[in-house]
């Protein structure tokens, strides 16, 4: 696979989430109360700060919101509570990700169902054109896969270099992903910035069972 800046973002961004949830916080000390009450599951703690309207959407160092913390841990129950007190839904945290971003990356399809309820862009991009769609598809969450393509999401969306859900899911070898993005109407033959197709990627990447499906899905 011709590794491009995007992928590379992408891999990266995995890795932020990663640390993310471990970091300390910085900012308003209010902010860093709430992110750190979110962080702990202290609801208590959560309706106090969350009350203020001022501290609500506040960040820390890292353009981290309360929102993006809940749903990249995959809290519903905080995840409501945090939008119902007024969280924004559509602010540009890390590489201008959305709390829907987090949410995908962490797999949790209630939380998904929560904030595009609230109004999350379903269409929103990163700095380098990622969606929801192509981070949850990366990241094997067919089930999240499925919630974002009945809400509309557009299943042949490009990111900055061209690449699509579908490549995304056929690199890491997501079989159910895959199967699931063909059954959305996913172009197999569409080419990347770089020539590179869903099932060129598969090959590269040595995922057999995907590049069967991709292979049967031309066929058809």
């Amino acid at each position: 696979m011709k590794t491009t800046d995007s992928r590379r973002s992408f891999a990266g961004w995995l890795i932020f989430l990663t640390v993310a949830g471990s970091m300390s916080v910085a900012g308003s000390a209010g902010a860093t109360q709430l992110i750190d009450a979110v962080k702990d599951g202290d609801t208590a703690a959560i309706r106090k700060l969350a009350a203020d309207s001022n501290e609500i959407n506040a960040r820390d160092e890292d353009s981290v919101t309360s929102l993006m913390t809940a749903a990249g841990n995959g809290n519903g129950d905080i995840v409501k509570m945090l939008i119902d007190a007024g969280a924004e839904v559509n602010a540009h945290g890390p590489d201008s990700a959305t709390a829907l971003l987090f949410a995908c990356l962490n797999g949790n399809d209630t939380v998904v169902k929560l904030l595009l309820d609230a109004g999350a862009d379903v269409e929103g991009q990163d700095r380098n054109g990622i969606t929801a769609l192509m981070a949850a598809s990366g990241s094997g969450y067919e089930n999240v896969v499925h919630v974002l393509l009945v809400a509309g999401a557009r299943v042949n969306a490009r990111d900055h270099d061209g690449q699509t859900a579908l490549m995304y899911a056929s690199h890491e070898g997501h079989d159910a992903t895959v199967k699931r993005l063909i059954e959305g109407n996913a172009d197999i033959n569409v080419a990347d910035n770089n020539g590179e197709t869903a099932l060129t990627l598969a090959s590269s990447a040595g995922q057999a069972a995907v590049m069967k499906l991709l292979m049967n899905a031309r066929r058809m």
